[in-house]
């Protein structure tokens, strides 16, 4: 029995889009949680002109993209003095915030 060669989770996403437009899915913002937050998937979604939300974790660090400057500090340090919302998920509070990096 052949099996296929093992492929990123953020590889499958980017082709399941791809069929989705192909069938003619309507464009909408692609939405994900943290095991998707890497360059390339970003760079996947840009060349296919989608838009997307994607949770990242506190430890990433967030630097400068296209003509944004001044941005070399964590996602902690860049969110510290933004106003952030408490919110619940599975009953445990986490603090949402939001930004257009």
């Amino acid at each position: 029995m052949e099996t296929e060669p093992h492929r990123k989770g953020w590889e499958v996403a980017l082709d399941l889009l791809d069929e989705a437009i192909a069938f003619g899915f309507p464009n909408l913002p692609v939405v994900t949680d943290s095991w998707f937050a890497g360059e390339a998937f970003f760079q996947g979604l840009r060349q296919r002109n989608l838009d997307f939300v994607v949770e990242i974790k506190s430890n990433r660090k967030v630097v400068t993209h296209a003509n944004r400057t001044g941005l070399n500090c964590s996602v902690k340090e860049f969110f510290e003095n933004r106003s952030r919302k408490k919110i619940f998920h599975l009953n445990r509070p986490k603090w949402a915030a939001e930004a257009i990096l």
